[in-house]
């Protein structure tokens, strides 16, 4: 993320805006241990993605902008899972880990002022996300948010939502390993790769990822990371693309970004 940018306003951005669930049910060294990693997490996903800047803010929330919206999706849900895949090392570990989570809220549109040595995040992505994450009612429908700028095409609001909120149902009720089985394999690790980072079988890591409904996820996913947000310019929405050599491709397939220890 450049600093002290001139923004260019016809340029869509997406922004990222998280709580950490449960984060008082942490013990004072738990707490933290999970911040700490969190921090390392949004570094190591700065040097991957271009345009990608997150920042732990008021203690246990995120916020992120990224300059290609195509990115939202997967980096939203590789915080989700490495969230989720926490656990904690005090006394409470055996009953309070289920409880991490990560509350949180895409936002797609327009930023005026990205600086980061001003610390400013200023605009409609991070307003939409963020006014979303503070408005939301229903701890389940409302767990994970994708709100659009109305300026964008309509078809970017209805069936990313959907999709989203189809995701937020497989991942939910994840278990801590399911989890952190979905964050490697989100990195586009094989599942040879995945099992012996895990110290687990190839076996249970597919187990895992059917349990999750993988494949949907993927697809979903994909879907998202070919998606091109256009401004709008009426009521349809924008035509496709005419190039017939034009072919939906699997992006930013990356190596791992960090390893739990």
């Amino acid at each position: 993320m450049c600093d002290n940018k001139v923004l260019d306003m016809n340029r869509i951005y997406a922004a990222i805006s998280a709580d950490i669930v449960s984060s008082t049910s942490l013990s004072k060294d738990d707490f933290i241990q999970l911040t700490e990693q969190i921090k390392k997490m949004l570094d190591r996903l700065a040097k991957e993605y271009d345009g990608f800047w997150g920042r732990l803010v008021h203690g246990d929330s995120i916020e992120c902008v990224i300059e290609n919206p195509k990115n939202a999706l997967r980096i939203a849900l590789l915080l989700k899972t490495f969230v989720k895949s926490f656990e904690p090392y005090g006394d409470k570990a055996d009953t309070m880990f289920e409880q991490i989570d990560l509350r949180l809220a895409i936002g797609i549109g327009r930023m005026r002022t990205v600086d980061k040595n001003l610390d400013v995040m200023d605009g409609d992505a991070i307003y939409l996300s963020g006014r979303a994450l503070a408005s939301a009612k229903n701890i389940f429908i409302d767990n994970f948010q994708l709100k659009v700028a109305p300026y964008i095409s309509i078809i970017s609001n209805y069936c990313m939502t959907i999709m989203v909120q189809f995701l937020v149902r497989r991942i939910e009720k994840a278990t801590r390993r399911q989890c952190k089985t979905l964050f490697y394999r989100l990195q586009c690790y094989k599942d040879n790769d995945v099992a012996k980072i895990m110290g687990i079988s190839r076996a249970e890591v597919n187990n895992n990822l059917q349990c999750l409904g993988w494949d949907l996820i993927e697809h979903s996913i994909i879907l998202f990371e070919n998606y091109t947000f256009k401004l709008s310019t009426g009521l349809f929405p924008p035509k496709e693309s005419q190039n017939p050599t034009e072919k939906i491709t699997l992006l930013n397939c990356n190596t791992c970004i960090f390893y739990y220890k």
